[in-house]
């Protein structure tokens, strides 16, 4: 759309905001390979551990001096 009503308080001093960031949101589903922890834990391999790798990736690309943030809920 060529024209938007941005409903946010104005910007610290007092100006109108005229535009508004855009916004992404993913659902994200990953899959390990199960092992017995005590007998053969080199045999499996860590879902919730890469995944924290990628959020560590995805932080990094953050660039607050551009606007560009990267957030997790």
């Amino acid at each position: 759309a060529p024209h938007a009503l941005v409903l946010e308080p104005p910007a610290p001093g007092g100006q109108v905001k005229t535009g508004r960031k855009g916004v992404g949101m993913w659902n994200v589903k990953a899959h390990g390979i199960a092992s017995h922890a005590g007998l053969n834990p080199e045999a499996g391999a860590s879902a919730i551990l890469e995944l924290a790798r990628h959020t560590f990736r995805f932080h990094s690309m953050s660039d607050p001096a551009s606007g560009t943030n990267f957030t997790g809920r």
